[in-house]
């Protein structure tokens, strides 16, 4: 497509046939962008008729230049320019550019010369009277034409080269001589000899040589590559970043669990020192309860003791008062119960020694006592049996206070320990009960 600058090119040319009175009967032009771009500016600006604008599709190409095609028009031009003015010949043959992978034709002049042939014989044909207009995507394009007319030389034919929006009139033999020197003019020289540098840089670096179209995909690419590495780069920061989250996670709950283990173990070290001050509590207690427990449980059976003896004086002495009947039955009594509580046994295992004892103390002397009951002489014996009981029990299993546990139950049962076997409070108490007893009928 044309630029603001071609455009602007294109509508001078078209002041200058106006201004030439030159009205074209038939447009010829190239299917290149820019010739098609041109057509339609001159068919606007000169009131050419759309049915006069002819295309044409192959014989105006411009040169193919094989692996070079698609560069920059810079890097390229000047080269094309002294490979033909020094290898191209009279004719054209010679200077053919590198051939390209891509299907890109390299040309010759000579090839180029073969199209436009076909042109000229083609417009004679079909056109022939009538005032034809051709428009070339190129300025090579053009030159070629004048020379086949003037008959000049190939290897000079970039000095006819058209400039860009250049129109030239009355193209025949004489004027395409008129346009040529004598000699080549000193712009024309110096852009030869840049463009032999040129050409020797693209033939000793031809893998260096990249189209538009390959630097396009290299560019491409490059990018795609710069994309994949970016994106790397982002998913490994992510990683990062993520790797630091649970890390971050980690340490939290890590902190959290140490706070709510030591929060157990401080929990659990009160608790402990609790249950510890409850026990020296409960010792302190116990000690201080022991010495009393053990003085009153003394105390209580000496007084039994010497309560007994008391009762035992008196009804002594109130014995010698009473009659032989109520002797007899006091003692029959006290027989029974004797006989009574020798048979009865005491489940404790703990006190079976003491249990025999008593058994077998009652037994024998169960008849003794009848037997001097019944006479009426209660002074005769000196012993009370029950009386002799306690004695003997006492004698056989003293009591030791020092010996005495320190616990006790939670129904608050004394345990007594002794030389030899132990005896519970409960059988204690049974043998209070039945010195109680005892001592009521006495009395």
């Amino acid at each position: 497509a044309l630029s603001s600058r071609g455009i602007e090119q294109v509508q001078q040319a078209c002041s200058a046939m106006i201004a030439n009175n030159v009205n074209p009967s038939v447009v010829k032009f190239s299917l290149a962008a820019n010739a098609m771009d041109t057509a339609d500016i001159i068919s606007a600006e000169v009131q050419v008729g759309r049915n006069r604008l002819v295309p044409e599709y192959t014989y105006m190409d411009q040169r193919g230049i094989g692996k070079w095609d698609m560069l920059p028009l810079q890097s390229t031009q000047d080269a094309i320019w002294a490979m033909d003015a020094n290898e191209a010949g009279k004719f054209g043959l010679g200077g053919i550019p590198p051939p390209n992978d891509d299907g890109t034709p390299n040309e010759t002049i000579s090839n180029q010369i073969t199209r436009l042939r076909q042109l000229i014989s083609l417009l004679e044909t079909n056109c022939s009277g009538d005032t034809i207009l051709l428009i070339f995507p190129d300025g090579t394009g053009p030159a070629v034409f004048t020379a086949l007319i003037g008959g000049i030389p190939m290897n000079r034919v970039h000095e006819l080269n058209f400039r860009p929006g250049e129109i030239r009139f009355d193209v025949n033999m004489d004027n395409a001589l008129r346009l040529l020197p004598d000699s080549p003019p000193e712009a024309y020289v110096q852009t030869l000899k840049r463009g032999q540098v040129q050409l020797d840089y693209l033939r000793k670096n031809p893998d260096k040589i990249l189209t538009v179209s390959e630097q396009n995909d290299r560019k491409a690419m490059m990018e795609a590559e710069q994309k994949k590495v970016d994106l790397a780069n982002a998913k490994k920061e992510e990683e990062r970043e993520q790797l630091a989250l649970a890390e971050a996670r980690r340490q939290t709950e890590k902190a959290s669990r140490d706070a709510r283990n030591k929060q157990e173990r401080s929990k659990e070290i009160l608790r402990q020192a609790e249950i510890k001050q409850r026990k020296e509590l409960a010792a302190n207690a116990r000690k201080e309860e022991s010495p009393s427990a053990v003085s009153t449980f003394v105390d209580m059976l000496a007084l039994g003791l010497v309560g007994y003896m008391a009762s035992y004086k008196v009804s002594e002495k109130e014995d010698s008062a009473e009659t032989p009947t109520q002797v007899d039955l006091c003692s029959s009594h006290i027989a029974e119960t004797a006989e009574k509580r020798a048979r009865s046994s005491i489940s404790n295992s703990e006190i079976e020694p003491f249990s025999s004892d008593k058994a077998e103390i009652s037994k024998q002397e169960a008849l003794p006592t009848v037997a001097k009951a019944q006479v009426g002489k209660r002074g005769e014996h000196e012993v009370f049996p029950e009386l002799k009981k306690m004695e003997d029990l006492s004698a056989s299993y003293p009591v030791e206070v020092p010996e005495m546990l320190e616990n006790t139950s939670q129904n608050d049962e004394l345990y007594l320990t002794t030389d030899k076997n132990s005896f519970s409070s409960e059988s204690n108490a049974d043998l209070n009960l039945l010195n109680e007893e005892d001592r009521i009928e006495l009395a």
